[in-house]
């Protein structure tokens, strides 16, 4: 099989893995093609995110963190989550989990208020520090931000492809399977 065969069948894998995907709640709201359509005659109203609420199913997420204007970046967003009524996950906090130098760039809670709040690590981070036998740091570093839960980005070719990257061991989901077990 030579490689445009090869790549062509990777492409009809992943359209069928998508049809054949099982979608748990199919919001309607959301059926919304820009390009063929005006803006639909609905409102978006209040949901419910892990017992707290949300004005609108809109999230602000994973952006940034660990240098001054990061900081301040940060306390906007969680300005106009709180204000808006959204949801906010912190970019990777990989550089407060063992040094506390950038804390202040990502404790947002006392401008996000009571709105559903996440701290966010990398799955090489994850990776590392259950090898080290570190898990606390991530408990720990969570309940210094405050924050409801975790975000664990997985970007593995991205991570591989840049210099400095972070290069993974175990496939992601055994080490998130690993994380939930030991959390």
């Amino acid at each position: 099989m030579d490689k445009q065969e090869e790549t062509s069948i990777r492409k009809a894998d992943h359209i069928d893995l998508a049809f054949s995907s099982q979608v748990a709640h199919n919001d309607l709201r959301f059926n919304y093609e820009p390009l063929l359509a005006g803006h639909p005659n609905t409102s978006l109203s209040p949901v419910e995110f892990l017992g707290k609420e949300l004005r609108a199913p809109i999230w602000i997420s994973s952006m940034t963190g660990g240098s001054a204007e990061g900081g301040r970046i940060n306390q906007n967003l969680a300005k106009a989550c709180k204000e808006f009524g959204l949801g906010m996950g912190l970019g990777s906090c990989r550089i407060i989990l063992d040094d506390s130098t950038h804390l202040a760039d990502f404790q947002m809670r006392k401008y996000i208020g009571d709105r559903p709040f996440y701290a966010n690590l990398g799955i090489a981070q994850i990776e590392e520090v259950i090898e080290e036998g570190n898990i606390r740091n991530i408990s720990e570093m969570m309940d210094r931000l405050d924050a409801d839960g975790l975000i664990v980005h997985i970007n593995p070719l991205q991570e591989w492809m840049q210099p400095e990257g972070d290069h993974i061991q175990h496939t992601p989901i055994d080490t998130i399977k690993r994380l939930i077990d030991l959390m």
